[in-house]
C-alpha cells in the first residue's frame, strides 16, 4: 500500500493532482503542457499516484484521461482534523475576547 504522505510529499505529484483537480480531468500531453515536466517524468509520477489511488483513468479513443479520486486523501484529511479543531476554537476564544474587550477605537 501507497502511504499518503509519501504520495504528496513529491512537489511534482501535487502540481500534477493540482492540476488534474481544475480542469476535472486531463490527458498526459496536456499534463506535460501544464506542469513543464517530460512525458517520462509525468507518466512516472502517474503511475505512483495510480498506485496509490489518486487517480483513475478513462479510456478516451486511443488515449486515456485522469482524474482525481479525493478518496485517497482520506487520510489526509483524518490527520489535519484535530489541528484544524484546535485553530477553529482558539480563533472563536480570540473573537470572544475581542468582543468582550473592545478597544478605545470600537468605543
Amino acid at each position: 500500500m501507497v502511504d499518503v504522505f509519501t504520495v504528496v510529499a513529491e512537489p511534482s505529484r501535487r502540481r500534477i493532482l493540482d492540476e488534474l483537480f481544475k480542469r476535472d480531468g486531463m490527458l498526459v500531453g496536456e499534463l506535460v503542457d501544464a506542469t513543464g515536466l517530460t512525458q517520462s517524468n509525468v507518466s512516472k509520477h502517474l503511475r505512483v499516484l495510480r498506485q496509490g489511488s489518486f487517480v483513475y483513468e478513462v479510456p478516451e479513443g486511443k488515449a486515456r484521461r485522469y482524474r482525481v479520486d479525493p478518496r485517497a486523501l482520506a487520510p489526509l484529511e483524518d490527520w489535519l482534523a484535530p489541528y484544524r479543531r484546535k485553530w477553529t476554537d482558539a480563533l472563536d476564544a480570540l473573537a470572544r475576547h475581542l468582543d468582550e474587550n473592545p478597544t478605545k477605537e470600537d468605543r
